[in-house]
């Protein structure tokens, strides 16, 4: 899990990144993240997407885009909340 900072050096949330993610940040390239809601959780959570664009900055890892960053981190919360047993 890595914390992902807004433009303010905020820590906006947490998010996974795969090792091929993680190189692509380390080489100074921007990384465009697509998201949408799971089919099967999409009755229940409604049919969400976009996209987020991350940076690497330093050691921190930056949103470029804050909006769609809260949406996809807000969506995230509701996915794990619908799959926790009640």
């Amino acid at each position: 899990m890595f914390k992902i900072y807004d433009d303010s050096g905020e820590v906006m949330g947490v998010l996974p990144l795969t090792e091929r993610q993680q190189a692509i940040l380390d080489s100074g390239q921007e990384l465009v993240v697509i998201y949408h809601t799971p089919q099967l959780l999409q009755n229940m959570l409604g049919n969400r997407s976009g996209s987020v664009v991350l940076v690497k900055s330093g050691e921190e890892i930056r949103t470029k885009t804050p909006a769609a960053t809260r949406q996809f981190l807000d969506l995230q919360a509701s996915i794990k909340a619908a799959r926790e047993p009640n």
